[in-house]
């Protein structure tokens, strides 16, 4: 799949001058984009111009959809849960009705969660009201960033897909929608280690002066000596395990990306497998969403 994601130029970060680029080589059109690598994508990703965090309207995307439909076999919609109770949105209410009505037999649908920290209870409610009304089309069916990949951040993914029947879920791998353009944060005095624990589906958080100290606070953690099995499979926690880690901010993001991709690729696809229940699978996220549903 791929997409053209131009909520990135609203705000500064590592991506948007490219990507100002690269739209102006295709008249800032992603239809024109998109028609040019008919021969090397499969899937035309359809999504939205509007900042990422604003109440939206999926009118523009029809139009897009009937342009792409009959040049690619398969179409992919990007389409993000609010964080507003949609059912008194009347706009997106009905502009997403009628983006379904729109859309091609067998097609794919992302549902992109723009905030999922402190909405919980919102964007619960609305993914399942919005899932609720895929009634036909033998789409896919995914629940994209349902993850704040900070302390304590709880990642969602898994429990959504299991409570709304989806396909699967995605998000950035604990990296941020929206990269620093440069340098990033001062890490000048604090070294930080965030370690996802695929247990709870949490971030844990390892703070020193050093990288080094801030290691071996995480092999003396008790998440960590849980996790013995997954070291056999995760050639990142391996390496550490062995003594043979590095001292650098690049080194422990790359630790945490594979360790976190290499974790929900086994141990959580093999829970969401065996789970009777998505409150089974993920209790802290059961009760932090509560009792939601869609309502009259």
């Amino acid at each position: 799949m791929v997409d053209v994601p131009r909520y990135l130029l609203h705000r500064n970060n590592r991506y948007r001058r490219d990507l100002r680029a690269l739209l102006g080589m295709h008249q800032n059109d992603p239809v024109n984009f998109h028609n040019s690598v008919t021969s090397k994508a499969d899937i035309p990703v359809v999504s939205l111009s509007a900042r990422i965090v604003a109440v939206q309207d999926y009118t523009p995307m029809v139009d897009m959809i009937n342009h792409l439909a009959g040049k690619f076999g398969t179409i992919a919609v990007r389409v993000t849960v609010p964080q507003s109770d949609i059912r008194s949105l009347a706009r997106s209410n009905a502009s997403y009705s009628n983006l379904l009505q729109h859309l091609p037999a067998h097609s794919v649908i992302l549902f992109d969660v723009p905030v999922m920290t402190a909405y919980e209870q919102v964007v619960a409610r609305n993914l399942r009201e919005m899932r609720a009304r895929i009634v036909s089309g033998d789409h896919k069916v995914y629940v994209l960033n349902a993850f704040g990949p900070i302390a304590n951040g709880h990642n969602f993914g898994p429990y959504f897909t299991l409570d709304n029947g989806l396909d699967g879920f995605g998000d950035f791998a604990t990296e941020e929608r929206f990269p620093p353009a440069s340098g990033g944060r001062n890490r000048a005095t604090t070294s930080i280690i965030r370690y996802y624990n695929y247990e709870r589906y949490t971030i844990e958080e390892f703070r020193r002066s050093s990288y080094r100290d801030a290691e071996n606070d995480l092999k003396a953690s008790s998440v960590w000596q849980r996790q013995p099995s997954h070291r056999t499979n995760c050639r990142a926690c391996l390496e550490v395990q062995n003594g043979n880690s590095g001292g650098s901010h690049s080194y422990w993001k790359a630790f945490r990306m594979i360790h976190y991709v290499t974790a929900t690729m086994n141990e959580t696809r093999n829970s969401c497998r065996s789970a009777a229940s998505a409150q089974v699978l993920d209790p802290d996220g059961h009760r932090a969403i509560g009792t939601v549903s869609p309502g009259p």
